[in-house]
């Protein structure tokens, strides 16, 4: 599996006049094909709070309804709207912080950890953000592509 970053779905929904929309597309493509990609419920609720701004209330909800199926992707540890983010410590934030990380930075990196025996690899536009912080090696997805993990 392939853990992916919220930026790949926010560029795809949000970006389609981006220089990286084109090869983003092309990721998402293949991982949809493939059947095995897979995203956060904090990065699905992040992508939900990005593009809510433009979103009726309706829609948000069936962006975060439908989301894994528009993008084949498994959401951990769940989708449902009564399942419960990842119940972290300030202290394991702040491990993660240490290696400088920003919050949400840090949050993703704990959820990649925690389901890190299903991930080969991290896929983000802000790979150089996680480099050697993750057991999976972190990529963007021109360096996916190109066959780099």
């Amino acid at each position: 599996m392939i853990f992916v970053d919220s930026n790949l779905f926010v560029i795809d929904l949000r970006y389609r006049s981006d220089s990286n929309y084109p090869v983003n597309r092309r990721a998402l493509d293949r991982l949809q094909t493939a059947g095995n990609g897979m995203t956060g419920l904090v990065n699905l609720l992040e992508v939900c709070g990005i593009m809510s701004f433009n979103l009726s209330a309706a829609s948000l909800h069936a962006l975060f309804a439908y989301f894994p199926r528009r993008y084949a992707v498994t959401v951990v540890p769940g989708a449902g709207y009564d399942t419960r983010t990842a119940g972290t410590s300030a202290g394991e934030l702040l491990s993660r912080m240490e290696k400088r990380m920003a919050f949400k930075d840090a949050e993703i990196a704990l959820t990649v950890e925690q389901h890190a025996a299903a991930a080969s690899a991290f896929l983000s536009w802000n790979a150089k953000h996680f480099a050697g912080r993750l057991p999976v090696p972190a990529v963007t997805p021109r360096e996916w592509l190109r066959g780099g993990a």
